[in-house]
């Protein structure tokens, strides 16, 4: 039939070759694009597990930051809370305290001075003045016992605030207790001079003798204040 139709048999086998050619390279590229398809749709399908994990995983740290700042805002809540409350209640008791300490030891100082003064407007000899004023340094001891009470009292009340405060606020409670420390011993020592000051009936020598006591007052007083700022600042802190 080849010999009919005169066709060269290097054609046909050209032919033949070129088909069978086209055909492997068609197989060839259907399946490098199988192989693309299947490897995108592998891909596409890792990425979308990959895109859900980080959605979980982003959702779980989110949800451990929310818990974890509502457990911060708690933690907060209570430190301010309780902070407050002794802060409050440790000037509550101290001001108490100095308020009970003046009543007594005003009273009491007015019903010794009062009695010293007329004892000795009723003493004719050395022996009786000296009489009178070991009397009356006994019964002042009794306001010096108040005095060194309410100190260990004030103590006892900084160090139950220590446990809470912080180190600038400690700073302040120390000062605060050498100056009530301080303030008491010039008080006990005007209370040791005060027959001299009868005696002496200079109002000059009162003066002087007052005024240390009442500088170192009005400092206390100022340590308080500040301590109270100092107080109300680490609040803020919180």
């Amino acid at each position: 039939m080849f010999e009919n139709l005169n066709i060269s048999p290097d054609l046909i086998r050209g032919l033949s070759t070129g088909v069978i050619s086209a055909l492997i390279s068609g197989s060839a590229v259907y399946i490098i694009e199988e192989v693309k398809y299947r490897r995108v749709k592998k891909d596409n399908k890792r990425l979308i597990q990959e895109s859900e994990k980080i959605k979980s995983d982003f959702s779980k740290e989110l949800e451990e930051l929310k818990r974890d700042h509502q457990l911060d805002l708690q933690k907060r809540k209570y430190l301010y809370e309780s902070k407050t409350k002794v802060y409050s209640n440790f000037f509550l008791k101290v001001d108490n305290m100095n308020t009970e300490i003046n009543i007594k030891s005003t009273e009491k100082m007015q019903v010794f001075t009062s009695e010293y003064t007329k004892n000795l407007m009723r003493c004719s000899t050395e022996k009786e003045r000296i009489k009178a004023t070991v009397t009356y340094q006994k019964r002042t001891q009794t306001l010096t016992m108040d005095a060194s009470q309410a100190l260990i009292q004030l103590k006892h009340e900084t160090n139950e605030i220590r446990l809470h405060a912080s180190d600038d606020v400690i700073e302040y409670l120390n000062l605060l207790e050498t100056g009530y420390s301080q303030l008491i011993d010039l008080s006990n020592k005007l209370l040791s001079m005060f027959p001299q000051l009868v005696l002496s009936n200079s109002q000059d020598l009162i003066n002087t003798m007052q005024a240390p006591l009442l500088q170192q007052a009005n400092l206390v007083e100022t340590i308080k204040s500040e301590l109270i700022n100092q107080m109300r600042i680490e609040l803020k802190q919180i």
